[in-house]
């Protein structure tokens, strides 16, 4: 049989001077105290008289004893991790922190809430921590949107202590002034620089909304006067699409192959039986693009190229593609796959440029200006 004394096990079949060690402690912390209660008057005469048994069940109860004040009932661990010894240190179970660390396990890896109640989660916390209770899904669900809640207090809390300003970036179109006026209400933001929207005319009323909003509240700087910046992704649109002009005939022939191809499920299940004989290796599909849109004419005119050879085999075997695309702007040739290779290279740095620039889930004001400098460099 095995005692328990102050978060410490001891065996009932050692030495006994262990215990006595213990109590000595307890009498050295004792010793000025008053014996008010009677147990407090039975431990305060000799325990080698009296026993040890008063001293060792007043011990568990007793405030004066500082490691017994506030137990929970929990022993500290020591946990090792792989680092090696100089890791070292304790680690006290505690259902509270791992709840949360579970619910932040459900956010960052998109797991639904019925995870929890798999049979092998389960498992593995019955292995890893015998001593957490699984709560239900329902649970998982509220503490999900409890740290949701906690998060977003902290953000507004920083954004309302900081004296940095903000920069938006939107994309709404229905009451877009509104929507970002409330928006900066529900987070106390009041400290705004720039908001960044394309050139569409109805971005003009918001922002001219917007900026008497800030000169009204007195939080505009320089009258607002650099309030409303340009897109850079639609700037940057706007630059190659200009370019593309000079490049119209070529695109123009290779998008009528694409086109003609697409028509038909029979004429493209035979293009990809010219890609198989071709031997060719690409998990790419033929696209079109959209007019406006830099990232889809790069897209398209990436694809196309990979299937040179399977153009030039389903010229061979289709009767009608040569004389329908003659009618149109004509069948693209050796030289024009040539300039369209080339120019997918200059058009993946701005294709890589506009997808950095419009993430969403990371900063990329900060690298404003070396952006800018590499579209100049490549001009």
């Amino acid at each position: 049989m095995s005692n328990k004394v102050n978060g410490m096990i001891l065996d009932s079949t050692t030495n006994q001077t262990q215990l006595a060690s213990q109590l000595h402690a307890y009498d050295e912390v004792t010793k000025s105290a008053t014996a008010n209660s009677k147990v407090m008057r039975r431990a305060s005469k000799p325990w080698s008289e009296n026993g040890t048994t008063a001293l060792k069940n007043h011990m568990n109860s007793c405030k004066k004893v500082p490691r017994v004040s506030g137990d929970d009932g929990t022993q500290t661990e020591l946990v090792l991790p792989s680092g090696g010894v100089e890791s070292l240190g304790t680690w006290k179970f505690n259902q509270d922190a791992v709840r949360k660390a579970v619910a932040k396990m459900i956010i960052l890896n998109e797991l639904p809430f019925r995870f929890m109640e798999s049979e092998g989660f389960r498992h593995c916390i019955s292995v890893a921590c015998p001593r957490f209770h699984v709560p239900s899904r329902w649970t998982v669900a509220r503490d999900c949107y409890q740290l949701y809640i906690d998060e977003k207090t902290h953000l507004k809390q920083f954004m309302k202590s900081s004296f940095t300003r903000v920069s938006l970036t939107t994309d709404t179109w229905t009451s877009l002034q509104r929507a970002v006026e409330k928006c900066l209400r529900d987070w106390g933001i009041d400290k705004t620089f720039t908001v960044i929207v394309d050139n569409a005319s109805s971005n003009d009323v918001a922002i001219a909304y917007l900026r008497k909003k800030f000169n009204n509240a007195g939080t505009s700087i320089l009258g607002d006067k650099y309030l409303h910046l340009r897109c850079i992704a639609h700037i940057v649109n706007l630059i190659v699409c200009d370019g593309l002009k000079e490049m119209n005939e070529t695109i123009a022939r290779v998008k009528g192959a694409i086109r003609y191809v697409r028509q038909s499920p029979s004429r493209l299940a035979k293009f990809k039986e010219c890609i198989v004989n071709e031997h060719i290796q690409s998990k790419s599909l033929l696209c079109l693009d959209v007019s406006t849109r830099l990232n889809s004419t790069y897209l398209m005119l990436d694809a196309a190229q990979k299937f040179e050879k399977a153009f030039d085999a389903f010229d061979d075997v289709d009767l009608y593609y040569r004389s329908e695309l003659l009618m149109r702007d004509g069948v693209p040739d050796q030289n024009d796959w040539a300039i369209v290779r080339k120019f997918c290279l200059f058009l993946q740095q701005f294709y890589d440029l506009t997808v950095k620039v419009s993430g969403t889930s990371y900063v990329t004001s900060n690298t404003f200006l070396d952006d800018i400098c590499d579209v100049y460099s490549t001009l």
